[in-house]
């Protein structure tokens, strides 16, 4: 009998779902901008409905989940979650234990911002669904394995023993299937192709693929390394945040929550979706209904811009310059899949000429369902 599988991805501030049969997703959707106008996404095999509902809390969108499954007369066997981080024990799906899932709590203080509303998603379905096994596919998981050089930090060996601090690596769900989607579309052997894979969204990060292997990526001990996002500053000098904790009488807590949820382009300008930062920026989204701004806003937007265009440049070159023969640039996620921003960053980068550039719709859902029978 094939499996009903019911995944769910819970972010921060928005609820993805899909329900597969075997490998075949049968229904799918979203709940995004969570408040009174809630906006609900659904796609079946025949229909597509948008809606707005108030939908206030992430733990208001997993019931409102449950009750469209419910509708529909859809009872899952088998829940898949989306969890960041597997930590230095969980690399492949695991089953969700209760061992399982204290150890992936005390993780929350490396991934704050996703962890928690991760396990939220784990919590509530085992007690909607209990019958139902429930598997973890982690986001680290690609990056178990990275070289030694690349995964260890220039730290007191004793230290990072004692605190197991090392690159994790994130987004490796997505980077997993744009690579092996952009592979079927070169119609390339995998082990055989070299690549970097841009995931560019509210979270940004790179991964550089050599023979089939992820071997580096930007993101590292936390999500907060590597390039410029929509709330997180990305690499910075890390004495500044020691600077601003003596000079203001900042807490490490305030501190990293600004770090986290207060820098990168809302810190830059004010904005954080990059369809605000693109027209206000003078590159307009069709489609994409956009504020008045003013001078000061768009020379703001303009900067931010730049910044995440640059930091995405400055990365992908050195990644590149590490390939004898790279094959493939591949960008994928809701900011990657915008051909301005593939544009403004290729446009600007000598050593991308003649090199493949493969854009792949981000599907995790598809990558998880696939993921707990590989």
């Amino acid at each position: 009998m094939k499996h009903i599988t019911l995944v769910l991805n819970v972010g921060s501030s928005s609820v993805k779902f899909a329900v597969a049969q075997g490998h075949t997703i049968v229904l799918h959707g979203s709940i995004d901008h969570l408040g009174k106008q809630a906006i609900v996404h659904i796609v079946g095999k025949k229909h597509e409905t948008n809606a707005t509902a108030n939908i206030p809390t992430i733990a208001s969108a997993l019931v409102a989940v449950q009750q469209i499954l419910s509708d529909k007369n859809i009872t899952p066997n088998r829940i898949a979650h989306r969890i960041v981080h597997g930590g230095q024990r969980f690399s492949k799906p695991t089953q969700l234990t209760s061992s399982a899932i204290n150890y992936l709590h005390s993780l929350i203080e490396l991934a704050p911002l996703h962890q928690p509303a991760n396990l939220l998603g784990v919590t509530f379905a085992k007690k909607v669904w209990p019958r139902a096994s429930e598997w973890g596919v982690f986001d680290t998981g690609l990056y178990h394995d990275l070289p030694i050089a690349v995964r260890t930090y220039a730290l007191p060996k004793a230290l990072t023993d004692k605190l197991h601090i090392r690159k994790y690596g994130f987004h490796g769900i997505s980077h997993g299937w744009a690579f092996h989607q952009a592979v079927k579309k070169l119609r390339r052997p995998a082990k055989t192709t070299s690549a970097v894979s841009l995931h560019l969204g509210s979270g940004a990060s790179m991964t550089l693929w050599h023979n089939g292997r992820a071997v580096d990526t930007t993101m590292g001990f936390t999500p907060l390394e590597g390039l410029v996002m929509a709330t997180r500053s990305g690499d910075i000098d890390p004495a500044i945040p020691l600077y601003i904790q003596q000079k203001l009488g900042w807490t490490a807590k305030k501190t990293e929550q600004m770090l986290e949820q207060r820098a990168g382009l809302i810190g830059l300008s004010g904005l954080k979706d990059m369809r605000d930062v693109l027209t206000a920026a003078g590159h307009p989204v069709p489609g994409w209904k956009h504020g008045v701004w003013s001078g000061t806003q768009r020379a703001e937007a303009a900067l931010a811009l730049k910044m995440f265009v640059y930091h995405a440049q400055r990365t992908l070159s050195g990644y590149l310059g590490l390939l004898a023969k790279p094959n493939a640039i591949i960008f994928t996620g809701p900011i990657g899949e915008n051909t301005t921003i593939q544009r403004l960053i290729i446009g600007g980068i000598p050593a991308a000429r003649g090199i493949h550039i493969v854009s792949v719709h981000a599907n995790e859902e598809q990558a998880i369902v696939e993921a707990l029978d590989a």
